[in-house]
């Protein structure tokens, strides 16, 4: 049942009240002719059910009937008795959202809001009854990270994937415990806090690499896609690596002996700074699959080194008869754990993989080519 048209001073147009907000979707669908999803309510950012009110100007702003009717004021609750709490209807930071001293989540929503104390609540936490147990079990964490140039308090949030904010250090979404610094934007996963100030890299054997805040322009050694705030670098040989391809590496496979060159050789699957590249091997652009020598740049394309299509294991071989056969990627199931079964360490499904096409599906055997390729011959 659709009631006349609102005002609230979350958002510039009027908003028209349902009744039952699930008819009001029907009807966008219907008109549209496509599913739009669970629409998320602006001022609780859970999904809109019941009465609630919607911008038809918009086609996309959503408010909960009891989110529109939340008090200006709390004068006094259970998890801030000292000062009462004030709502506002955007995040108290520039980040774009807040982080609820109730239950650490982040959100973008409406605060009730302490202005002397920082203090922050969502509008669940704020409604809620056990509000002393919500901190009990999520407490406040800071912790500080000297060794990232600039040092930060960061306090622990339980981060949202629709709030869409990235790891400072290996770039990836944030999701799930993290900390961050909301004054600068500065966030960094739970994993990625506890990073070594220093590491000793096999894609950089002559000197530790030491973690750094990037300088404007810097390169990632191994993938040459831009590094932004954290990374490892040895400033000796400008080698820089970002804390993904450093971690990645070390969990996919050792190196590769190639006779046609005097260092180790590493894979790297296809990207679009690699097509400036030529292969030291047939001098043409490597616009696929490639290896590669950190410490000097030397590139050589998979199919020039060259890889036999077919390769017998000694372990495989000599208890099944099987031959292993090169394929461009192998995903067994969707568990998203991948392994090799002789070095037994993770192994990433979209890179070139042996496998045995003999084998049952439910139980395949795969291999890294660079544990089954010990030593090739180029051309």
């Amino acid at each position: 049942m659709e009631n006349g048209q609102f005002s609230h001073e979350s958002h510039g147009h009027a908003l028209t009240f349902y009744e039952e907000s699930e008819e009001k979707l029907k009807k966008i669908v219907k008109l549209s002719g496509e599913e739009i999803g669970s629409p998320l309510c602006y001022g609780c950012f859970e999904t809109i059910h019941g009465p609630a009110y919607f911008c038809e100007i918009c086609g996309d702003f959503w408010l909960h009937k009891s989110c529109f009717e939340l008090p200006s004021e709390l004068p006094k609750h259970s998890l801030h008795s000292i000062h009462p709490l004030t709502l506002i209807v955007r995040p108290p930071s520039l980040a774009g959202f807040f982080v609820c001293d109730g239950c650490r989540d982040m959100c973008p929503g409406f605060a009730f809001h302490c202005e002397a104390c920082r203090f922050n609540l969502d509008v669940k936490c704020a409604i809620s009854t056990d509000g002393e147990d919500l901190r009990s079990r999520k407490g406040v964490k800071n912790t500080e990270i000297p060794y990232f140039g600039d040092e930060h308090l960061l306090v622990s949030f339980n981060a949202k994937q629709e709030v869409e904010k990235t790891c400072t250090g290996c770039q990836l979404l944030l999701s799930g415990p993290a900390y961050g610094c909301l004054d600068c934007e500065f966030y960094l996963h739970e994993s990625c806090k506890d990073m070594p100030s220093e590491i000793q890299h096999p894609y950089h054997p002559l000197h530790p690499l030491h973690a750094q805040v990037a300088e404007y322009g810097s390169e990632c050694d191994a993938c040459h896609m831009p590094i932004r705030k954290v990374f490892y670098r040895c400033s000796e040989c400008d080698f820089n690596l970002h804390i993904l391809c450093a971690n990645k590496s070390l969990q996919v496979a050792s190196s590769l002996k190639f006779k046609g060159h005097e260092h180790d050789l590493y894979y790297f699957v296809a990207s679009y700074f690699n097509e400036y590249s030529l292969c030291n091997t047939c001098r043409k652009v490597c616009k696929g699959s490639y290896y590669i020598c950190l410490e000097c740049k030397y590139y050589v394309h998979l199919d020039c080194i060259p890889l036999p299509r077919v390769v017998e294991n000694d372990h495989h071989s000599r208890d099944y008869s099987h031959c292993l056969t090169l394929k461009d990627c192998f995903v067994e199931d969707d568990s998203g754990q991948y392994y090799c079964e002789l070095c037994e360490k993770e192994r990433d499904p979209t890179y070139p993989v042996y496998y045995c096409d003999q084998c049952p599906d439910r139980n395949p055997y795969l291999a890294h080519i660079e544990c089954l390729m010990l030593e090739v011959r180029p051309n």
